[in-house]
């Protein structure tokens, strides 16, 4: 099944690319395309349900592992804590000066 998603999607890109066909999304208007506001609006909407998910779905774990509720929120602060400290220790061990691309 992946392959033939990306079969179907590599002639479809030649046949945009080659031959001057329309993509699928953009209509002959690309500010008034539909399929256009849609896409970014379905990927800025999924991150929020995701999010908003995870907080009743770790507490319902939380509870069902026999563990004080207080730790769902531990848990999901986790990444934060983690990042923020990795950004700190970034900082500490590499000079901006001397990073080079």
């Amino acid at each position: 099944a992946i392959a033939i998603y990306y079969c179907l999607s590599f002639v479809h890109e030649v046949y945009v690319g080659c031959f001057g066909g329309w993509p699928v999304l953009q209509g002959r208007v690309p500010q008034k395309s539909l399929g256009l506001q849609m896409v970014p609006l379905w990927n800025w909407m999924s991150g929020l349900m995701s999010t908003a998910l995870q907080i009743p779905l770790s507490l319902d774990f939380t509870i069902a592992m026999g563990m004080d509720p207080l730790l769902s929120g531990f848990w999901l602060s986790l990444c934060c804590i983690t990042g923020v400290i990795g950004m700190i220790l970034g900082k500490i061990a590499f000079d901006e000066n001397k990073w080079s691309q």
